[in-house]
């Protein structure tokens, strides 16, 4: 004989059959979905802009599953569901009027990114004399000779804002290099680790279960090349290896959450190439051979790129280009996203932050782009969703630079590297 609790579990609640059924429905539609937003089923290009009502019709159906069944209120008191509904309701109408609201200030995101912006202090000065031995750039037409002076980097956060107050280094392959890492934060932990390209996050991830007893750097990790100690807030720690082969590294704290914040380029030239001055941010790297500037008297082939947006998440579809110095670039940014403006910006090493600050100030009537910025070297118009566009220019002198969307806030996801051999 079933007890009393029992018989009230049989009315209130589905029976197992019942629950695996749903859980059955519940998993094909999130397979549905999958498909639907999967670019390499095709579908997404196939629908366009018809997926979103379709998802979000998928969406509503497991939502109403979920509160039918898992929730019980298809076998509540129906008082509750009329309760539910009501704050449904009222959450929808807060909604509308949310979108209202920006729709009525037309998505104006100048104001607020001016409010936050960190004003640009260019000093003249400190790019002709970033360290000793460092020589102002030539005439037009000139060979430069740099030679860099022996002594460590040197690299800083900016307090506690989980940056680092350098965003790039340029050194020659093979050259001994000393790090000195100074943690002025007055809260935080961090370290400073030398990455393979493109590994900065994966690294990260795997540090993140190596744990705080291996300074947050898992251990004996091929894509890692240096790194220094976990440094405590008020601290300072330095590491002295041998620099790399020639490429495009990273450099990034480990720290669980700060790498998406604080990481940086790290430029590694062949021994005995042109080291643009451009590029020589922070203290000069360790050598005693100077370093000539040639130039090439065959004209470089002409380069066309391709770049796109990774749908609605803020991210270009592709994150490094190499071309050679003096081509004929043309860039073709695709703006696939349907709601989001885009452009594409290529600017001096480690300034992109700040021409992204400056395009704020400078507005959309400006495609978010401050005008005769000497930063900016090439540009997009400012383009709508669904839009493309192209830019043509000369690639400029080696080494590497940067490209970004200047659009207010999509900086600190939409960027490059593009770097000219």
């Amino acid at each position: 004989m079933a007890t009393p609790h029992q018989t009230e579990h049989a009315v209130h609640h589905p029976t197992t059959k019942q629950y695996m059924v749903i859980a059955a429905i519940l998993f094909a539609i999130t397979i549905v979905e999958f498909v639907l937003i999967w670019e390499k089923a095709g579908i997404d290009d196939d629908l366009g802009l018809s997926k979103i009502p379709l998802l979000v019709f998928l969406s509503a159906i497991k939502f109403a599953i979920v509160i039918l069944f898992y929730m019980h209120l298809k076998f509540d008191n129906p008082f509750f569901l009329r309760v539910f509904l009501a704050g449904l309701a009222l959450a929808f109408m807060v909604g509308l009027a949310l979108i209202g609201l920006f729709a009525a200030i037309k998505g104006e995101a100048r104001d607020y990114a001016e409010a936050r912006a960190i004003p640009y202090e260019h000093h003249e000065e400190d790019a002709v004399a970033g360290g000793e031995g460092i020589t102002a750039p030539p005439d037009a037409g000139g060979v430069e000779t740099t030679a860099l002076t022996a002594g460590p980097l040197s690299i800083g956060v900016k307090r506690d804002a989980l940056e680092f107050d350098t965003a790039s280094y340029t050194v020659a392959s093979g050259d001994e290099i000393t790090l000195a890492f100074d943690n002025s934060s007055t809260v935080n932990q961090h370290n400073w680790v030398l990455v393979e390209p493109g590994t900065k996050d994966a690294v990260s991830a795997a540090a993140t279960a190596a744990g705080a007893a291996n300074d947050w750097v898992s251990p004996g990790d091929p894509r890692v090349i240096a790194n220094t100690k976990l440094l405590d807030a008020g601290t300072s720690g330095e590491v002295t290896f041998a620099a790399p082969a020639p490429g495009i590294y990273q450099f990034v704290c480990t720290f669980p959450g700060h790498n998406f914040t604080m990481f940086g380029d790290f430029t590694v030239l062949e021994a005995g190439a042109a080291l643009p001055l451009a590029l020589s941010t922070g203290a000069p790297a360790t050598t005693e051979a100077a370093v000539e500037e040639t130039v090439d008297p065959r004209a470089p082939a002409a380069a066309s790129l391709t770049v796109g947006v990774q749908g609605e998440a803020l991210q270009f579809d592709a994150v490094a280009f190499e071309v050679s110095s003096g081509a004929s670039v043309t860039v073709t940014l695709k703006n696939t996203s349907v709601v989001n403006q885009h452009n594409w910006v290529l600017v001096e090493a480690g300034t992109r932050d700040a021409v992204a600050t400056d395009g704020a100030a400078a507005g959309p009537a400006n495609d978010w782009v401050p005008p005769d910025d000497p930063r900016v070297i090439a540009k997009t118009k400012l383009l709508v969703p669904g839009a493309t566009g192209e830019v043509t220019f000369t690639a400029p002198a080696l080494g590497a630079y940067e490209f970004v969307c200047t659009f207010p806030g999509h900086n600190f996801t939409m960027f490059g590297d593009f770097v000219v051999k």
